[in-house]
């Protein structure tokens, strides 16, 4: 149904912590036919309907999802699992006529609506930039869990991404919530995903109604998580990262500036004062935005290109600048400053040559360097290697 997600983690003493992420789609669609999740849910309950025989007038997502949601919610209670259930209700739980109220007020669930409990001022905060109500996303726990919560709360619209949700967080002690350490994360250099084979599958772990292994199911189940995990692998490795300069800085603000000014466009909202904040916060150029939202369209592709041809020459954007500015200190008689500018610069090349040597060792090296060997004719001390007149290399 494409109701949620959940991940039950194991801690100490058979601990187990079941995390889980929501989505209750609208009480009503927006448009009558569409491919949105309540339409694909009223399909799926459609065919259900028809695979056993049954009749349903008028199907009801929300209904469903209150149902399967209690089940799923009682099973892991059931087994001892502690849970923290978070996500996009589309419903005021706060709200005496919420039906996800009474569920969530049930004695056998134990569930805390943390944000609610800590910021008790948070409970008119609209978190839909087009609601005027109370909030629409919520974080509950499991009533052992509270004294865990470190922090949690709710951001501004438009604070760290674009979206029309204010960004809910939470943050954990890792002892009180798992009843272990802080774990240990590997050297990134083992964190890839470089086996063809992930894992095999045991095909008696599948089985069908009729309790037959499947193997065909378990090679196709295999390969699909061999996909996903070598796409996962590529999607977090560490990426080439652009040199930073105040050009590329003020683009991709410009280009923030944009995206917010054409979501208050498009949903009718008055952003002017937000926009104005952080020009004054991070003491940007002023800038004139357009009046329609073709217009900042083509505004916001136009601030795209610059971006992409400021990377493509990141390195000498951010070198030009410097030595521009370690001339200028010199000519005015700053000699120390000048030499600060120009160790600098001499120390962002070798970084970049260093980078290129990690390059060229390959990404599947499994040990460091054993040896390096250094031409004759470079400085033979550490403070002649580090001279600001030593030749560049």
């Amino acid at each position: 149904m494409g109701q949620w997600l959940f991940t039950r983690y194991k801690g100490k003493e058979g601990k187990i912590i079941s995390v889980i992420t929501v989505y209750q789609v609208c009480s009503r669609p927006t448009n009558e036919v569409g491919n949105t999740a309540y339409h694909q849910q009223v399909q799926q309950m459609a065919q259900e309907s028809l695979q056993q025989d049954t009749t349903i007038s008028a199907p009801q997502p929300q209904l469903r999802f209150r149902h399967d949601l209690l089940r799923l919610l009682l099973e892991f209670r059931r087994k001892g699992d502690s849970i923290i259930l978070m996500g996009d209700f589309n419903e005021d739980i706060g709200d005496h006529a919420s039906q996800l109220q009474r569920l969530f007020q049930d004695d056998r669930l134990q569930l805390i609506d943390i944000i609610g409990q800590r910021h008790p001022t948070t409970l008119n905060l609209p978190t839909y930039i087009r609601g005027s109500k109370r909030g629409l996303d919520f974080i509950l726990v499991s009533s052992e869990l509270v004294p865990a919560v470190r922090r949690c709360g709710y951001l501004p619209f438009h604070s760290h991404f674009r979206s029309d949700h204010r960004f809910a967080f939470i943050d954990f002690d890792h002892h009180l919530l798992f009843g272990t350490t802080d774990p240990q994360l590997a050297s990134p250099m083992f964190r890839d995903c470089c086996k063809i084979r992930i894992l095999s599958l045991d095909s008696n772990t599948l089985r069908t109604p009729r309790l037959q292994p499947d193997h065909d199911l378990a090679e196709r189940l295999d390969a699909c998580w061999v996909q996903a995990s070598l796409v996962a692998a590529h999607q977090c490795k560490k990426h080439h990262r652009e040199w930073w300069s105040i050009p590329l800085h003020q683009a991709l603000e410009e280009k923030s500036l944009l995206q917010t000014h054409l979501t208050g466009l498009r949903t009718g909202k008055d952003l002017s004062a937000s926009i104005s904040q952080r020009i004054s916060k991070f003491n940007l150029p002023q800038m004139l935005f357009p009046s329609s939202i073709a217009e900042t369209n083509a505004a916001l592709k136009a601030a795209q290109c610059r971006i992409k041809t400021i990377r493509e020459n990141s390195k000498s954007v951010r070198e030009q600048p410097l030595i521009e500015q370690a001339r200028e200190a010199k000519f005015m008689g700053r000699k120390s400053d000048a030499d600060i500018l120009e160790i600098l610069r001499k120390k962002e090349l070798q970084a970049e040559h260093w980078r290129k040597i990690g390059f060229l060792q390959g990404k599947q090296r499994s040990s460091q360097f054993t040896n390096v060997e250094v031409p004759q004719s470079w400085p033979r001390t550490q403070a002649a290697f580090l001279h600001p007149d030593r030749p560049t290399y």
